[in-house]
């Protein structure tokens, strides 16, 4: 190899390993937000889209929709100012019906009578008996999770290993926690274009850790004594399994599909719903409560309590309420999304950079950019056949593992720009020297 062949094949080399060397850096510390987001996008596009069909097993919605709105509102006004003996039949029905847990997405932080009612309030001590009434049903009884909030989140950045962070905690009123199984908290993670794509299944509320709403059903479901076997940074043990989580403690959703509050709209979704109001008057198929865990939330216009997911369709919104059903399904099902690993992705960022450093000086530059942009082609192809195979995952116990699709094909390209544009200053500056040299003759 002639002395400036090798030179321009070194710095080549060097050029796409220093470019591999940024990507990974910036992966690692989670610079380049802007590609994080593109991420997010395609992983929602390639794993998320085509779900159709799918539905859920074991949970199912009880929701405050339109529908309960107007059966109570010209009675009992705005919903916050229902009685809580409507939430105490209700609860009755189920446990009757034989709901296995029943799950509160609400806040009941606050007395159910005005302030001139000495406490205990009537209403909260209805409520309260209907919770004694249902947990003490054969077979273990119903199992009651009330909601608790965390609020306002800790300011300072989070150290690896520690949880979600909130200053202090908005808990219900003892006259009722006092009567449930368990709490949970209520807060899913939202990215930064709104989107809620992970859940974090124990968040730290005023120094305790206290689980997800999903998590502790999911739990309570199985009627286990500690939602949590054991955790730390990246992992967490659930009813004996692995739940792949992030060093903060967030697991990746694995939706089943669509949102499922707006059938009309958009056609039926994965998870079954008997309206609050139909369940209050007793006029809903039991079957659909049996043995399931229930989730109790507000679904109606005008609560915000909704995000857009990986699996909205048409610009619809999914339900705070629907969001932890799903992931409880989930966790139930043991159906689990991994990320793929930071070394592994740092080892295809470096493998496929080297790669455009080595062959590239080699060819000329026509036929190295078809090599390079058919192997970049390849690339993608290989990550959409991956993601396609990630619903075959919802019908059986597995961890898929959740490719990183945007920052290995970004270096490639990056590296071949590179590499490319060095190729053709170089090669003008040789041809310049040459033609210096033979103007002297």
């Amino acid at each position: 190899m002639a002395a400036r062949a090798r030179k321009r094949f070194i710095i080549c080399v060097l050029l796409g390993l220093g470019i591999g060397g940024v990507f990974s850096l910036a992966l690692n510390f989670g610079y380049f937000s802007p590609l994080n987001n593109i991420q997010n996008l395609v992983t929602d596009a390639i794993l998320f889209r085509s779900r159709d069909g799918l539905t859920a097993d074991k949970v199912v919605m009880m929701p405050i929709d339109e529908a309960s709105v107007s059966a109570f509102k010209e009675q009992y006004g705005r919903v916050f100012s229902w009685p809580r003996t409507l939430h105490a039949q209700a609860l009755k029905n189920l446990a009757d019906a034989g709901a296995r847990v029943v799950v509160y997405d609400i806040l009941f932080d606050a007395p159910g009578c005005p302030a001139t009612v000495p406490r205990p309030c009537p209403e909260d001590k209805t409520f309260a008996d209907a919770m004694d009434y249902a947990r003490q049903k054969p077979g273990g009884g119903v199992q009651i999770i009330l909601a608790t909030v965390g609020s306002p989140p800790e300011p300072s950045a989070l150290l690896p290993g520690e949880n979600i962070k909130y200053q202090d905690t908005i808990p219900p009123i003892a006259e009722l926690s006092e009567h449930a199984s368990a709490l949970g908290h209520v807060h899913p993670y939202v990215d930064s274009d709104g989107s809620v794509r992970r859940m974090p299944l124990v968040a730290t509320m005023k120094g305790v850790d206290v689980n997800g709403l999903p998590l502790q059903a999911a739990a309570s479901y199985l009627r286990r004594p500690k939602a949590v076997d054991q955790s730390g940074p990246g992992y967490l043990y659930f009813a004996g399994r692995p739940v792949p989580v992030d060093n903060h403690g967030l697991a990746i959703v694995n939706f089943l599909g669509k949102p499922s509050h707006l059938t009309k709209e958009i056609g039926p979704g994965p998870v079954a719903s008997v309206s609050f109001a139909d369940v209050v008057k007793g006029s809903f198929d039991r079957d659909k409560v049996k043995d399931k865990i229930v989730f109790v939330g507000l679904t109606a216009i005008g609560f915000a309590d909704d995000y857009f997911a990986p699996t909205s369709v048409s610009g619809a919104k999914m339900t705070g309420v629907e969001i932890h059903a799903q992931t409880a399904e989930m966790l139930l099902r043991s159906a689990y999304l991994a990320p793929q690993t930071t070394q592994s992705t740092i080892a295809i960022i470096l493998g496929l950079t080297l790669m455009a450093g080595v062959v590239l000086p080699f060819f000329q530059p026509v036929l190295g950019s078809i090599g390079i942009l058919f192997v970049f082609f390849l690339y993608i192809v290989a990550n959409i056949w991956h993601g396609t195979e990630a619903e075959g995952v919802m019908g059986r116990a597995e961890t898929f593992t959740v490719w990183n699709n945007v920052f290995p094909g970004a270096a490639l390209l990056t590296a071949y720009l590179g590499v490319i544009l060095y190729r053709v200053v170089f090669e003008q500056a040789e041809a310049r020297a040459t033609r210096g040299v033979m103007g002297k003759y």
